[in-house]
């Protein structure tokens, strides 16, 4: 038997939101390579936050599709 989460038109679209974001990170690290001593710092932060970003809406949406609506 399959979650809810699963079957949901949705996710579809939440792996590829998530796959844009993993890409960026990818490309962001390799412009920022040269330029690590000026902007390291908000890589770093850039990376918490998106990590941050990820983490809220999986846990909205891991509570919202398992919860019924009756």
């Amino acid at each position: 038997m399959r979650s809810i989460v699963m079957q949901s038109p949705q996710h579809k679209k939440h792996n590829l939101a998530a796959a844009i974001i993993v890409v960026a990170i990818i490309v962001n690290s390799f412009v920022l390579k040269d330029n690590w001593v000026d902007f390291g710092t908000y890589y770093w932060l850039f990376i918490i936050c998106a990590v941050l970003d990820v983490l809220s809406h999986w846990l909205k949406e891991s509570l919202i599709r398992s919860t019924p609506l009756e």
